[in-house]
């Protein structure tokens, strides 16, 4: 409801910092106001209760109704159509990469297990469900630690190991001199992986500056994925009107 008012001067009222104004809420009556708030007073019967929000623009006030809209349910996620918990069908392929690594990791000493699964992933922006897909994982564990890998039928997408010193993501290759290491990976071995997936990241990415490691440049600029590091073209200027 919106109810434009003539403002009139405020009433001083004796030996009181309060002044007596007439109600912003336009219905005509007196009410009473701290200095500053005398064009937004509101009298008693104006004065919005709980799940109102009044403002003042230009002289104008305005009561608004604060209405609280039903949450809209979210679509449920799909099932998956098989989890890797259940009994996988005999004789189920699985691509020659995840066999490669089972037995290279059987051969190292680590108890295998295959596990696949079919199922719908989720979009890391906008949390809508991916097309369905086939995702296949080698478990491997012993007395060094743990590592899973999985393999979406193509590429492999999550490699992790959990040893001692703690969790750590990192690639295929890292992941094989961890198995065959022996008895354990050198020291520096956790460091240089870090490393290397951070400037991996950072191409990936094409960070600007600052960030950059070892970056010396003191224009703006981005590195690209290719190692080639790109400035920005200068804009021309328009030209001034009557010039």
């Amino acid at each position: 409801m919106t109810a434009p008012f003539e403002f009139e001067e405020p009433e001083e009222i004796p030996a009181s910092h309060l002044r007596r104004v007439t109600c912003a809420g336009g219905c005509g009556d007196k009410t009473l106001a701290a200095p500053g708030q005398e064009r937004r007073a509101l009298c008693g019967k104006c004065r919005p209760g709980p799940g109102f929000l009044t403002t003042e623009v230009r002289g104008v006030a305005t009561m608004w109704r604060l209405v609280t809209l039903p949450p809209v349910p979210a679509a449920p996620h799909p099932a998956p159509e098989r989890s890797s918990r259940d009994e996988e069908p005999e004789g189920a392929p699985y691509p020659p990469a995840v066999l490669k690594m089972a037995q290279r990791a059987t051969e190292a000493g680590f108890r295998v297990r295959l596990q696949s699964a079919v199922g719908c992933g989720v979009h890391g922006a906008t949390g809508a469900p991916l097309p369905v897909k086939a995702t296949y994982a080698v478990v491997m564990s012993g007395p060094r630690g743990a590592a899973y890998a999985v393999h979406d039928g193509s590429a492999w997408k999550s490699v992790m190991i959990v040893d001692s010193a703690g969790w750590l993501l990192l690639p295929m290759t890292r992941l094989t001199e961890w198995i065959n290491a022996r008895p354990s990976v050198p020291a520096g071995w956790r460091v240089e992986v870090r490393a290397e997936s951070a400037a991996k990241a950072l191409a990936a990415k094409k960070v600007s500056c600052p960030g950059a490691p070892k970056c010396v440049q003191e224009l703006r600029h981005e590195h690209r994925a290719d190692g080639q590091v790109k400035f920005p073209k200068e804009r021309k200027k328009e030209p001034t009107p009557g010039a």
